[in-house]
């Protein structure tokens, strides 16, 4: 449903300072004076993100650790892979009965669990 009622563009090049929520939507500020709303707002911006430290702000977490994130020199990687191919590739994987994590070398984590949801 999200994307078809999709119909703006995608607008890079600002800072956002901070955002308002109001009863008919949230009005983003940007650094250069303009001003965006919208109906609602995913903060996917990144490791420093504006969006997670305004919504901290908000709720009266400023000193959060989660404010300036500190990184752990660790990588995550995420894909979906349909149960019917993983049952045709590896028939009987026992990730399709119980989550299985596998732990390598050089902080390398893989952790596997089974959606209930299909990708439609």
């Amino acid at each position: 449903m999200l994307r078809c009622n999709l119909t703006n563009e995608l607008n890079l090049g600002h800072q956002l300072l901070f955002y308002e929520e109001h009863d008919d939507g949230i009005v983003l500020n940007f650094g250069d004076g303009l001003t965006a709303s919208c109906d609602f707002l995913v903060g996917a911006d990144g490791f420093r993100s504006a969006v997670r430290k305004c919504f901290l702000d908000r709720q009266g977490l400023s000193q959060s650790p989660s404010m300036d994130p500190v990184w752990t020199g660790s990588y995550i990687y995420r894909g979906l892979i349909p149960v019917d191919r993983l049952q045709a590739e590896f028939p009987g994987h026992r990730v399709l009965k119980a989550p299985v994590q596998y732990v390598g070398k050089y902080k390398v984590k893989i952790i596997m669990i089974t959606l209930i949801y299909g990708f439609d």
